[in-house]
């Protein structure tokens, strides 16, 4: 590593929910004591046409994420790239942030520590802040997700630009990109059968997913349906009508992430009538129930697989014996 960044004091790091084979990560110091970590992506037995194009297109983001600055985006100080033979390592090196919001759902769930209602608001605010000025220059991130926005104390700031999108002459692409639990109706259905959707919006949506999966403690795609799991919330109907918004199925009904950072916050006359214990004890009930409808869920998924896996066993036995 010291060969590749000189400057650097650095060393192995864990990262929170990190699912990738061939990512490291690093923390520790550069020479004036500012905090950082790298992240390392090695991509092994490419051709060199794959090197170039994976070099490429890590390297675009890399700059891309670099040139945005504002206080909700995590800052990218430098982006390398180390070419050997046929493989390659792009290395980023990044303000480093205390966790990510991945890793404080599951530890809030484990300890059973409900968000409040403020600390929602104050998490969208200033993710939506930072995306809605992203959108002005005509990017789109395509990968909003809880692993992707990271904290610092109260802070909060959008990061991972890998997956971004540049604007052409309309906000629509055909183009594919992110983690599959937060894709927008649009995004399926061009993953499904091909076609469009708006870069922007699809944007609005992952990050209505994931506030959803804040306030519910439950992911996206375990959810019986959004309407349903919103209804139950134990929040105000301000916060759950804001959901609503963002996660309409029909792109033209779905609010820009201007909209959303302009939102009127939570009721303060409402919540003042109950007490802090009292909310806090309604809301851990109502999460307990909600998570308890989305491991059914999950479970009858599983048994309709097993179901359609036995069925198609017993097909292929009664082809061998007519055979």
């Amino acid at each position: 590593m010291s060969e590749v960044l000189t400057g650097y004091k650095l060393k192995p790091a864990p990262y929170p929910c990190n699912p990738f084979t061939h990512v490291s990560f690093y923390q520790g110091t550069d020479c004036s004591g500012l905090r950082v970590v790298v992240k390392q992506q090695d991509f092994p037995a490419l051709t060199l046409e794959g090197v170039r194009e994976q070099a490429e297109k890590v390297m675009t983001a890399g700059l891309e994420q670099a040139a945005v600055q504002h206080p909700h985006v995590c800052q990218l100080f430098q982006v390398r790239l180390v070419v050997t033979g046929q493989s390659c390592s792009v290395f980023h090196v990044l303000e480093q942030m205390e966790t990510n919001v991945g890793q404080d759902i599951e530890e809030r769930k484990k300890s059973n520590r409900p968000y409040t209602e403020a600390e929602l608001w104050s998490f969208l605010q200033q993710v939506s802040k930072a995306l809605a000025y992203v959108h002005s220059r005509g990017v789109a991130h395509r990968d909003i997700k809880p692993n992707n926005v990271f904290r610092t104390q109260e802070t909060y700031k959008v990061g991972d630009f890998g997956e971004y999108w540049r604007m052409q002459r309309d906000p629509t692409t055909s183009t594919l990109k992110g983690d599959g639990r937060y894709f927008s109706p649009q995004m399926r259905e061009a993953h499904l059968s091909g076609g469009k959707y708006d870069a922007m919006k699809n944007d609005v949506f992952a990050l209505g997913a994931t506030w959803l999966e804040m306030a519910a403690f439950v992911p996206p795609n375990t959810c019986i349906s959004f309407e349903e799991t919103i209804r139950r919330l134990p929040y105000s109907q301000k916060l759950k009508d804001a959901l609503l918004l963002m996660l309409a199925a029909e792109e033209s009904q779905r609010c820009a992430m201007d909209t959303v950072n302009s939102m009127p916050q939570q009721d303060a006359v409402q919540q003042k009538k109950k007490t802090a214990k009292q909310r806090e004890i309604e809301r851990v009930e109502a999460l307990r129930v909600l998570q308890e409808q989305a491991a059914k869920t999950v479970r009858a998924e599983e048994m309709k697989q097993a179901a359609a896996g036995a069925g198609q066993m017993q097909c292929g036995v009664c082809r061998v014996f007519a055979a």
